[in-house]
């Protein structure tokens, strides 16, 4: 009378009541339940159920096709033997080896005719004709007893979370290594793009799917291995997906993220532990702070300069996002020392690009022109994980917008160098500052389609750009003025500005209300914006934005409030700092002393010659 209504069904006597499981809990009750229903599988069924367990993204017929238990082993190949007299090396054997090769030509000759012999009998057997049959009547049958799920708009097959929790808990560790080891020989055989090209959650699932088999195989290194390079980088740099690197990398740090990454290389351990802290971002500052702690006390025990830029550099960002800005330029200057210090030219690059998103930030803009000089005419990193094209032109782009200089030119450049990138947090980043240069230069129906982009592009990876989402409503808002739509879209971009009060205090929300003719909302939202756009006090103010909210909350008449000083001495001492700057003296001082010994022996050979 109900289905799916678990609750009833308990309840009453004539169906789940009959099982006198009133002294169980209701989620005792429903593992009962289905604990009985998978012993009543056949052996093949619940083959295809532990299958389904293992591909956390479901699969299509076909993959489960492939995988198919009820099909017969296929022989293994055997490769068409090469002729030995076309090699260069023939005419350079005797006339013995010449022989043994021409036996063991013919040897594997035999066993390429007894393989296709053996694959043509294999195709006739009526069991593989079968097969896919019934797999099919197995899938049906699963189904129907609620275990599986088929979702018509993807074609896919898939499981509850519930029953593939149960039925992941049942496999056994020989069972699960047998079925995780068929399903990566089968994605690892399926031809794939560069992940370097991905541009949607497809192109890089059969890799995820070999990362989440290995580790619930329990086999971290080859998981690893997995992961790491390009499969990753399109994870972070091509798709932004944060919720799923955070979901992989967890399976790493099987006692935790307080626990080790269970790994053995510590270089493999720095990547997990650096990948880790940058993917908790915001959602758990502390706990990020204290991977990259980690990351630093390894680094250091390690003499890695070259691991300890990174982690201090991407601790800077991240203290950035969290709006200490002393505390992030404080870290990249020291990030640049470190560089500086291993002679790296790429991370010297990456130290001197990340200084520069410093000063556009506070509105040092001598400090940003020389370094953007710098930059502009060097040679740029190659390795995808420090630079991708279009970051420093994207950056630039919003330097030159909020000094009032961008032109059409340089953000369509700034955009087709982010394209070939592709880096979607910066393909999203432009969408969004060109609505918004639309917005200043009184277009707003040209500001639209690029805010609607950039706030449809965060939320494909699960993301708020609530900052684009203002600017959208303030746009459409603005469009409307004096066409027949007006009336409807205010009443829209008020809901609008109700909902996004309760998530944001950014300077277009604040635009909104005013232009909502609700002053004192527009007011209270633009001093939260003040308050937060003064930083750490002057001069370690966010310039522009601080400027924009003192110039709206002149317009609206407020008093303007005032700026506060950095205080220096509230500055934050790293447990780690004083061993970086020993390990930067004691490289800078090896060096030299290498130096001295080579001109030395230079000036000793020159004496002789």
């Amino acid at each position: 009378a109900a289905p799916g209504d678990f609750d009833r069904w308990a309840n009453d006597p004539d169906f789940g009541g009959k099982l006198k499981l009133a002294d169980l809990d209701l989620v005792q009750k429903k593992t009962h339940i289905l604990d009985m229903a998978i012993e009543g599988l056949s052996p093949m069924s619940l083959q295809v159920l532990q299958t389904l367990s293992l591909l956390q993204s479901g699969a299509d017929f076909d993959v489960l096709k492939a995988l198919n238990p009820h099909l017969p082993p296929k022989p293994d190949e055997v490769r068409e033997p090469e002729y030995p007299e076309a090699g260069w090396l023939w005419k350079h054997k005797s006339k013995a080896d010449q022989n043994r090769s021409k036996k063991t030509f013919r040897e594997e000759q035999q066993a390429r005719k007894a393989y296709l012999a053996a694959l043509e009998s294999w195709r006739n057997d009526p069991a593989v004709r079968a097969a896919p049959q019934r797999l099919a009547d197995t899938l049906t049958d699963l189904r129907k007893r609620g275990l599986a799920q088929h979702e018509a708009s993807s074609k896919r097959y898939d499981l509850h979370p519930v029953v593939r929790g149960i039925v992941a808990g049942r496999l056994s560790g020989e069972s699960t290594k047998e079925l995780g080891q068929r399903v990566v020989d089968y994605f690892n055989a399926r031809p794939h793009d560069p992940y370097e090209q991905a541009a949607r959650w497809e192109d890089v699932e059969q890799g995820v799917e070999i990362v989440r088999t290995y580790l619930r195989m329990g086999d971290h290194e080859k998981a690893f291995a997995a992961y790491w390079g390009e499969l990753s980088r399109a994870l972070v740099f091509n798709l932004d997906a944060q919720a799923q690197i955070l979901a992989l990398l967890r399976g790493f740090f099987p006692d935790g993220w307080t626990g080790k990454a269970a790994l053995a290389d510590p270089g493999d351990q720095n990547y997990a532990l650096n990948a880790a802290a940058l993917a908790l971002g915001n959602a758990d500052r502390a706990l990020a702070q204290s991977l990259f702690d980690r990351m630093i006390g390894l680094d250091i025990s390690r003499s890695n300069l070259i691991g300890l830029r990174t982690a201090i550099g991407n601790l800077a960002c991240q203290s950035a996002d969290n709006n200490k800005i002393t505390r992030s330029l404080y870290l990249r200057q020291l990030a640049l020392d470190v560089a500086e210090a291993a002679e790296n030219a790429e991370d010297i690059f990456s130290a001197h690009f990340d200084l520069y998103v410093s000063y556009v930030g506070k509105g040092d803009r001598r400090s940003a022109d020389e370094v953007w000089a710098r930059l502009s005419v060097a040679q740029k990193p190659s390795v995808r994980a420090l630079y991708r094209e279009g970051d420093l032109e994207s950056w630039r782009a919003e330097d030159l917008f909020w000094r009032g200089e961008l032109d059409e030119a340089f953000l369509c450049e700034a955009e087709q160098c982010a394209i070939r990138g592709n880096s979607h947090q910066q393909i999203r980043n432009l969408h969004r500052l060109r609505g918004q240069w639309s917005l200043s230069r009184g277009e707003p129906d040209l500001a639209i389609e690029s805010l609607e982009n950039a706030v449809r592009m965060a939320r494909e990876t699960g993301q708020h750009d609530f900052f684009g989402e203002s600017l959208l409503a303030l746009a459409q808002l603005r469009a409307a003025r004096g066409t027949g739509r007006e009336a409807q879209v205010l009443v829209e971009a008020r809901s609008e500005a109700e909902r996004l009060d309760q998530l944001t205090s950014d300077i277009a929300l604040a635009d909104l209300w005013r232009d909502l003719g609700e002053r004192d909302r527009a007011v209270a939202c633009a001093l939260d914006y003040h308050a937060w756009a003064v930083g750490d006090g002057e001069p370690y103010v966010r310039r522009y934005q601080l400027d924009q909210a003192r110039k709206l909350l002149a317009d609206l008449g407020e008093p303007l409030p005032p700026i506060p000083v950095h205080d220096s001495s509230a500055m934050q001492v790293f447990a780690w700092e004083a061993d970086v700057r020993k390990l930067i003296e004691k490289t800078k001082a090896e060096r030299a002393e290498r130096e001295a010994q080579e001109a030395k022996a230079e000036a000793k050979k020159k004496r002789k010659t």
